[in-house]
């Protein structure tokens, strides 16, 4: 870990990632604000950034916040908080965070009550913004957003973002043509509520009706049921992976002496937690050890890469000991375990004589027999400071390596990844570690 942690503004790094995504995501068309909110640093964190994303594309996005974190040695951590909502956490100093929310489609209600949800999906809000009404739909989803969670009207938030919409479609009215008429529209709509002349569910009936009018179509209540039920099942069935709790990195991003700090702090506040080896899934088999010796001997190749290149056999040794283990962590709270499947289920990560990575056969098939983890721990760091540590990694096989664990969590679904940099210490890491899947936190209610 770095000697100079404390010297690090971690505020002002979390703040300058902030500015950096944020950017991103609406200039490569991965997301969009939904609701306007202040950008100043105090404002930032607090409270959260709600955005509409293209659900196709949440893994380029999970790849875009790596990239800027990692580049200012931030941690962050990806959620899914309910059926449909993702949230990514960026980690400031101490208790500071700044939180962005993700929606695959924006929640309406098109009845008097909740018999009449639907939602608008993120590709027919994209085909509103292709037609020119991007503002004059936000504004819209805004009005229904009020009526869906019975908002108050007299907070200062909303009064703010009811002005800066109005001030959005002033603008369009200004440039005149043939679309200012519905802009002008919106506008005497969101007059109405801030002089108070309507009633929510008035506005809300009226907003329907002009989406409807400009032929941006809703997704009816039928269909937002069967999605909201299909989600609903996915969450209750996965995740199979109970307790245990893998820590991963490349070769040199510190995870020894993560867990060591971790298992300080569980000693320290006798937690029922426990740490365990992935090798000794399989090493400890002596079928596998026999194998493996004889592999080594006859390559002259050292135990890991021996290991790499046994990965078919590996995999199914270390398989059943893996589903025992899940079975005897059912009362842990967590189980830390360095390492995982995926780095053994690729060749060519400690090759450094030009070898191609490369996946074994039927990697895709078997990463879907893998139970699922609940939660993941990612140490991340730059290049420089891996290879400092560990010089037979190529810059190649470390970005492999981070790329093919985004790409799992995010088509696995799990539901808490904490991707931490190791810039801070070892017991600032743990702290961080054991508060952010909720253990710490648990025992010192």
């Amino acid at each position: 870990m770095s000697s100079n942690c404390n010297k690090i503004d971690f505020k002002k790094r979390a703040w300058i990632a902030f500015q950096e995504c944020s950017s991103a995501l609406e200039n490569d068309q991965l997301a969009v604000e939904l609701r306007p909110r202040l950008r100043d640093q105090e404002t930032a964190f607090s409270g959260d950034y709600d955005y509409l994303m293209n659900p196709f594309r949440f893994e380029e996005i999970v790849h875009l916040f790596f990239r800027v974190c990692v580049e200012h040695a931030v941690s962050f951590q990806v959620r899914q908080r309910a059926a449909f909502k993702h949230q990514i956490i960026l980690f400031g100093s101490g208790e500071l965070k700044i939180l962005f929310e993700f929606w695959p489609h924006a929640e309406l209600t098109t009845g008097t009550h909740s018999k009449g949800w639907s939602f608008l999906t993120y590709e027919r809000f994209t085909k509103a913004c292709e037609a020119g009404f991007k503002d004059e739909t936000l504004a819209l989803m805004f009005v229904c957003h009020l009526f869906f969670k019975r908002k108050d009207l007299s907070c200062c938030q909303n009064q703010w973002r009811l002005e800066e919409f109005e001030k959005r479609m002033d603008s369009v009215v200004e440039k005149g043509g043939q679309k200012s008429s519905f802009a002008e529209k919106v506008r005497e709509l969101l007059k109405g509520i801030m002089q108070r002349q309507l009633s929510l569910d008035e506005v809300n009936r009226m907003a329907i009706n002009l989406l409807g009018e400009n032929k941006i179509q809703l997704a009816g209540c039928g269909a937002a049921k069967r999605s909201y039920m299909f989600a609903k099942a996915r969450l209750f069935f996965r995740g199979w992976g109970a307790r245990i709790v893998p820590c991963v990195g490349p070769d040199g991003s510190g995870k020894t002496h993560f867990i060591a700090a971790v298992m300080d702090m569980v000693k320290d506040h006798s937690l029922k937690s426990a740490s365990l080896r992935f090798k000794n899934l399989f090493r400890k088999n002596f079928i596998y050890a026999h194998i493996n010796k004889r592999y080594r001997i006859s390559q002259d190749l050292p135990k890991n890469s021996a290991d790499e290149e046994l990965a078919p056999i590996l995999y199914w040794f270390a398989l059943p000991a893996y589903v025992w283990q899940i079975l005897k962590s059912l009362r842990k709270k967590a189980v830390f375990m360095d390492r995982f499947f995926l780095e053994f289920m690729v060749r060519g990560y400690r090759e450094n004589e030009g070898q191609d990575i490369t996946e074994i056969k039927g990697y895709s098939w078997l990463c879907r027999l893998i139970p699922e983890p609940r939660k993941l721990i990612v140490l991340t760091a730059d290049n420089e400071l891996i290879l400092s540590r560990k010089a037979e990694l190529s810059a190649d096989a470390i970005q492999d390596f981070y790329s093919r664990y985004i790409s799992y969590t995010v088509s696995q679904k799990i539901s808490n990844v904490l991707f931490l940099n190791t810039h801070l210490s070892g017991p600032e890491l743990a702290e961080r570690c054991l508060g952010s899947i909720g253990v710490l936190k648990e025992t010192n209610k």
